[in-house]
């Protein structure tokens, strides 16, 4: 059948139309990748289940290659853990960082690990924003930065808020830390959002919270599309709170976050949203300028680190590791008692051969050895419980001696106990300790 020349001109403009609506449509949306790690404690080598930075660095490339508009986030704590963040107090970890080309991070508690005066080198090191909106030096001035960055990824605006947890002080030392600040998180980020709203197709808050406070965050704060955490557990999928998605990666670069967002530009708002975690087995091979780049700041401590002290017949999980290191500073300080906090064991040991590096790796904070003095019926926390499973009976008038490292006898009061009668600190590095028993005694 032919179509008169009415009909096929009637045909062509319903056609011309549709295409028009199409482009109009598609205009009106964007499609956003979002690529983010926490937790990396500096393990920028590649080691059992953890990739590396070169590995990772790679996936950041091939995700870039295939999409126009990419963010690569970091939720905080990227030093501390590792001898070379320790050796050279976490200043290779921003240099390789950048090399891997970062977009921004936001400050987390161990990069106080050094003293707050440290993070303007971690400033001028970093290619990236470092982000914290309630972070505060003893002049005021802000200690990150920024508070918010907007950045702009292929023509979408996301604007990026940082946010520490408000109980900062509780997790890190003291020396070198002394008169800075931390505002709440919630209100600090409830001051930007309304300012930057407008000028953004999206606004991620960038967290370092403790379980469950970004949950908080999520429901007390309005306009938050999107919460990138870290700090607390890993979650395997996006969770949503009110209106706003959540998602967190795996520590030490173990699992890498994906998040991939269709935004509504007219309106500002997320209309589809994908999270997974992609397993470190499923990276691809090593980024070679990284590797270099590694490669360059590992052989600098390998002469030192990569000395064999013990063999281990069997892998040791951290409690038990916990105990080991409990009898060594009893042993040396001569205490009574003696407590070492589980979340200063970082890493369990292996079976096979141990070296100075791995205890490095269990202890990466450069603790010492201290011994306190406290009455009996002063006793509490986490130490007593532990005695009263133990069987051990508490005389309250006599006078304890515990040892235990410098980070727990600033805070006893929820580990140890309080009042302390006294405490004195030898100066001797746990690490030192522990490696010279394991010299002399083995492992197991």
């Amino acid at each position: 059948m032919k179509l008169s020349l009415p009909i096929k001109l009637a045909v062509f403009v319903v056609l011309l139309l549709a295409a028009v609506l199409n482009v109009a449509c598609a205009a009106d949306t964007a499609s956003l990748v979002i690529l983010h790690t926490n937790d990396l404690h500096g393990q920028m080598r590649a080691e059992k289940d953890n990739p590396g930075a070169a590995r990772i660095a790679a996936y950041f490339r091939q995700v870039r290659e295939k999409h126009p508009n990419v963010l690569v986030l970091d939720a905080g704590d990227s030093v501390s853990g590792t001898p070379l963040s320790l050796l050279f107090e976490g200043e290779p970890i921003f240099e390789i960082m950048s090399a891997m080309k970062y977009d921004a991070a936001v400050l987390g508690n161990h990069e106080f690990d050094y003293g707050y005066k440290k993070i303007r080198k971690y400033r001028e090191l970093a290619a990236h924003p470092l982000l914290c909106a309630n972070a505060f030096a003893p002049d005021n001035s802000l200690l990150a930065d920024a508070p918010y960055r907007i950045l702009d990824a292929g023509g979408v605006r996301g604007g990026i808020i940082g946010v520490i947890l408000e109980s900062t002080p509780v997790h890190i030392i003291r020396a070198g830390n002394e008169g800075i600040r931390f505002t709440p998180q919630i209100e600090a980020v409830r001051k930007i959002v309304p300012r930057i709203r407008k000028k953004c197709d999206l606004i991620i808050a960038l967290t370092h919270l403790d379980e469950g406070e970004d949950t908080a965050l999520a429901k007390a704060v309005d306009g938050i599309d999107l919460i990138v955490n870290g700090h607390s557990d890993m979650l395997e999928k996006p969770v949503k709170a009110g209106n706003t998605f959540i998602v967190q990666a795996g520590e030490h670069g173990t699992y890498i976050g994906r998040v991939e967002i269709k935004i509504d530009l007219k309106n500002r708002k997320i209309i589809g949203l994908e999270g997974k975690l992609i397993k470190a087995s499923d990276l691809p091979l090593p980024d070679a300028e990284i590797g270099k780049l590694v490669d360059k700041w590992e052989k600098k401590i390998t002469e030192k680190l990569d000395i064999r002290i013990a063999t281990s017949t069997r892998t040791i999980e951290e409690e038990e590791v916990k105990e080991l290191f409990e009898k060594i500073i009893r042993q040396v300080t001569g205490a009574d008692l003696a407590y070492y906090n589980l979340g200063g064991i970082r890493k369990k040991i292996y079976e096979g051969d141990v070296t100075v590096r791995d205890v490095w790796k269990i202890e990466p904070f450069g603790n010492t050895i201290v011994k306190l003095k406290i009455k009996g019926e002063d006793l509490g926390g986490v130490l007593l419980e532990e005695l009263k499973a133990s069987g051990v009976k508490i005389e309250p008038d006599r006078e304890y001696t515990v040892a235990t490292n410098n980070f727990i006898a600033e805070r006893t009061e929820n580990e140890i106990g309080s009042p302390v009668a006294g405490s004195v600190n030898t100066h001797v590095l746990v690490r030192d300790a522990v490696i010279e028993y394991i010299k002399k005694n083995g492992i197991d």
